[in-house]
């Protein structure tokens, strides 16, 4: 695992999304200083861990994502895979003092940026950005920066009015 970025948090309000290995995966936004209880059976392993590995104790852990609202004021940060075509990273978070240490055993990109909705924001910001992959542009064509480095988002026209007759 080397390590891609060290967030600073409020210990009182931070929280943690950790993307599931899967559709059954149990994730969620999680208190920064409650990482998940840690897996213990076989069955659970195999549906809820990436290579059925699990993390260790105190670590989140995601499978190509997971995000860091610091709750302090600053930008919510996303690290998530580059390409996940040949091997979907996995993402581990562990508290050190007032930082969220996040490392990864395959190439990921942070991404730390405003923009509404906090955390859930970020995540949907970051999930369209995937979506359309690196270099690629909106299905409209038209991109504008939303606030966070690196990703943009397709801009919205109005709702069409109808005029009274």
């Amino acid at each position: 695992m080397n390590e891609v970025a060290a967030v600073r948090v409020d210990l009182k309000r931070a929280r943690v999304y950790a993307g599931g290995w899967q559709s059954w995966s149990q994730t969620g936004p999680l208190p920064a200083t409650a990482p998940p209880p840690p897996v213990t059976s076989p069955e659970s392993r195999a549906i809820d861990c990436q290579y059925g590995r699990t993390a260790a104790a105190g670590t989140f852990q995601g499978s190509g994502q997971l995000a860091v609202d610091p709750a302090d004021g600053g930008p919510v940060t996303v690290i998530g895979a580059v390409d996940c075509g040949a091997r979907v990273p996995v993402i581990q978070a562990v508290l050190r003092g007032r930082d969220l240490v996040v490392s990864a055993d395959a190439p990921v990109t942070a991404v730390a940026g405003g923009g509404p909705g906090a955390l859930p924001g970020a995540l949907g910001r970051w999930g369209r950005a995937a979506r359309r992959g690196p270099g690629r542009r909106g299905r409209c064509g038209r991109c504008r920066p939303c606030g966070a480095r690196g990703i943009s988002t397709i801009r919205r026209r109005p709702p069409k009015t109808s005029s009274p007759t």
